[in-house]
């Protein structure tokens, strides 16, 4: 113990108390944060089926809302040189924006399961945290192909594709 004084004395007293004092503390069984049990996960919710078949659109502005979850079934490209991009809590989600930034800028490509969408100006990602369909809305000559529905049409001002969860039990 000697030896252990004389290693803290420069430390003076005021922080000689405060070591000895923390070394003292002790939480007490079964309360401190390892023994703290985790929630278990809950169980995803399945997943709409509305995108799982082949189908593409493309459109001057595309936006994509859905539920939580969203994210993890849809995938865009960035390319800073070409459309800017920002992301921004909003109320009941998150929201992300790609706008073109330089003229004769490429399409924006995003996968939303199987389809790919390419928008040229604009596309719009909302994950929300309640309850919604998975909504795909494009504006301004929009073409598009669905295989599930085998549907398509082109030149159109607007098209909206909407996907719901399966009923729950």
């Amino acid at each position: 113990m000697e030896l252990s004084l004389r290693i803290l004395r420069p430390l003076g007293g005021a922080s000689l108390y405060a070591l000895v004092s923390l070394a003292a503390c002790k939480t007490p069984e079964g309360t401190g944060p390892e023994s703290a049990t985790p929630a278990a996960p809950s169980a995803p919710l399945p997943w709409t089926t509305r995108f799982v078949e082949e189908g593409w659109l493309v459109a001057r502005s595309v936006e994509i809302e859905g539920p939580n979850g969203l994210l993890l079934h849809v995938a865009a490209t960035q390319d800073p040189d070409q459309f800017r991009y920002r992301s921004e809590a909003v109320e009941g989600g998150l929201r992300q924006v790609w706008e073109r930034s330089a003229p004769g800028a490429t399409t924006l490509r995003v996968q939303l399961d199987k389809w790919e969408v390419y928008a040229t100006d604009r596309v719009v990602i909302v994950e929300r945290l309640d309850e919604v369909p998975v909504t795909l809305r494009a504006k301004g000559d929009v073409s598009w192909f669905d295989a599930q529905r085998a549907d398509q049409g082109s030149g159109a001002s607007e098209h909206v594709v909407q996907g719901l969860r399966p009923a729950q039990p």
